[in-house]
């Protein structure tokens, strides 16, 4: 479910992209792919290194709320930083490189790095919803055996 409304938000931003210019649209759908699959695979295996540490926060009383907000505020840290350095790469690079293979440049639109930025957020948020489910489904006393 959480992968469908991810798809959905980085079609509509793909899709406001391409309107700006049509090299950015095509350029966004391959990475929120790879971004959905990395981030996905960075959050489960912190929740399973992470499964005693959990356990114990469990054992001590913490809420579910509080868990899930460690997990999501690590995830939109990591998309924050992720989505800053392909904004700058992007922005320095993409009329450099399309002037290379296309022969014309591509304009660099603050508009087009911000929705980068969002769209690098909203994706792994999205991601680590299920590592985030897995988390939460723990037993403390499981989880601390585990370490």
């Amino acid at each position: 479910m959480a992968t469908s409304s991810a798809t959905d938000v980085w079609e509509a931003l793909a899709a406001e992209a391409a309107a700006e210019s049509p090299l950015w649209g095509e350029a966004l759908r391959p990475s929120g792919e790879q971004e959905r699959v990395a981030v996905f695979s960075t959050l489960f295996d912190s929740v399973t290194e992470r499964a005693p540490e959990i356990g114990l926060w469990k054992a001590l009383g913490a809420e579910p709320e509080k868990i899930a907000a460690v997990f999501l505020a690590e995830a939109a840290v990591n998309g924050l930083l992720g989505g800053c350095a392909g904004a700058v790469i992007g922005f320095l690079g993409a009329p450099a490189l399309a002037r290379l293979v296309f022969g014309f440049a591509v304009p660099r639109t603050p508009l087009l790095a911000a929705v980068a930025i969002a769209a690098a957020v909203t994706v792994s948020v999205a991601a680590s919803l299920a590592p985030i489910r897995r988390a939460l489904a723990l037993e403390p006393i499981a989880a601390l055996r585990e370490g």
